[in-house]
């Protein structure tokens, strides 16, 4: 816990990665656990400076904890005892270097990107764009934490049941396809919506 207390106290500080790069450097990081780094490319890379505090500090670790593999990430988190939103920042970024490969596809939907970045914390898929900045990955994941992860359809659920989509899972998935077809341009108002919606109900 002094040791996570400790890399809580840099990573709220404003010149703190300076100090994280002297730590790596000297080997203070491997100390703790082989899989914790941090290097120049990951300091100087954009970070979302609107977060301060609890958000930061999340991902900072995620940063810290990007070379780690799932197994290594269990172990960081028992070694630190890290915090709740902390754990799940550095489980987000380990597993997200399985995910690397379908991201490094140019012509990747919207869509596709948004349902796999949907899964991990927000902190981790900011450390995983700044771990590939340059790369086609990083600026998807970037473009989702810009513009994809926030867009929502126009319609809710009563529209969709008052539409004649049945109650139940079925008016999730008609969710699901309209969120789909705004982020890949299918329809782009309300009105585009509700004919999709209208399609959709009378094929169920």
């Amino acid at each position: 816990e002094r040791l996570r207390r400790d890399l809580e106290l840099l990573l709220e500080e404003e010149t703190g990665a300076v100090a994280l790069e002297a730590c790596d450097a000297a080997g203070a990081l491997r100390a703790i656990h082989p899989a914790l780094r941090w290097t120049l490319t990951e300091s100087s890379s954009p970070s979302p400076r609107r977060w301060r505090g609890g958000r930061g500090v999340r991902y900072g670790f995620a940063l810290l904890a990007a070379h780690a593999s799932p197994d290594d990430a269990a172990a960081i988190i028992a070694r630190l005892k890290l915090k709740r939103g902390e754990a799940a920042a550095v489980t987000g970024i380990a597993a997200l270097r399985n995910a690397a490969a379908t991201l490094a596809r140019p012509d990747a939907k919207p869509s596709g990107v948004a349902v796999l970045l949907d899964r991990y914390p927000e902190e981790s898929v900011a450390a995983f764009a700044a771990m590939h900045s340059g790369a086609i990955a990083g600026r998807l994941a970037l473009r989702y934490l810009a513009e994809w992860r926030d867009v929502k359809p126009a319609l809710n659920g009563r529209d969709l049941l008052a539409m004649g989509v049945p109650e139940g899972p079925r008016v999730h998935q008609g969710l699901q396809l309209l969120r789909a077809a705004r982020l890949d341009g299918w329809v782009v108002d309300r009105d585009d919506e509700r004919a999709l919606t209208m399609r959709v109900a009378k094929s169920i």
